[in-house]
């Protein structure tokens, strides 16, 4: 459990253990600061270990990564985000505000406004069985969709607005780069991209 305040970070948080990191009273209370420019890394790592891990109820913000996989979370091979607010965070690619491989899960999130140089502003998928549901992704910045899901296919949006993002590229709102992933019940809203704003799917990919 973590109680109130800001906690401002001096390099990532890693878990790599079965464990839940949970905020008292949730994001309005609950900050963790990744202290950009001060520090150059990402706020947490859910790594290969870790599956069942679970981060819940924070607001994660000022993250800047100079590497690939997440500027705010990397979620490798599991693991589950809910409650959160994502915002305002950078990574040189594949995710500004999470990085997902494999089988994990983010729901009831807010992400918004973190950018990237390269794949995925907002949420970036890897491999197959990633979920991202029950969530707002918006005003997110960069090439290739505020949500992109980029090999293995077989990941799941679901329930989510998806709202204001902008992409240099193709897909503002969601890039599936295979196209056997499924986005279902969701509101594409008002995205902007040099073009097909709204969903693009690779049929080659």
């Amino acid at each position: 459990w973590v109680s109130n305040g800001t906690y401002t970070l001096t390099e990532q948080i890693s878990i790599s253990a079965a464990m839940t990191v949970r905020s008292v009273n949730g994001p309005e209370f609950t900050f963790v600061n990744g202290n950009y420019p001060n520090t150059t890394n990402r706020c947490f790592h859910i790594d290969y270990s870790s599956a069942s891990a679970v981060i819940d109820g924070f607001t994660i913000t000022n993250a800047y990564s100079t590497e690939n996989y997440g500027g705010a979370i990397r979620m490798n091979n599991g693991g589950l985000i809910r409650n959160c607010v994502i915002a305002t965070n950078y990574a040189w690619g594949r995710g500004g505000g999470v990085y997902m491989s494999g089988t994990c899960i983010v729901e009831n999130c807010v992400i918004v406004s973190n950018r990237t140089d390269n794949y995925g502003s907002g949420v970036h998928f890897d491999g197959a069985g990633g979920v991202l549901r029950d969530s707002t992704i918006g005003w997110n910045n960069g090439p290739n969709g505020g949500v992109l899901a980029y090999i293995g296919g077989s990941c799941l949006v679901s329930n989510c607005t998806i709202i204001g993002n902008y992409s240099s590229g193709n897909g503002a709102g969601v890039s599936l780069q295979t196209p056997d992933n499924l986005v279902v019940d969701c509101r594409i809203i008002n995205n902007r991209a040099i073009e097909r704003a709204g969903v693009f799917i690779n049929q080659s990919g």
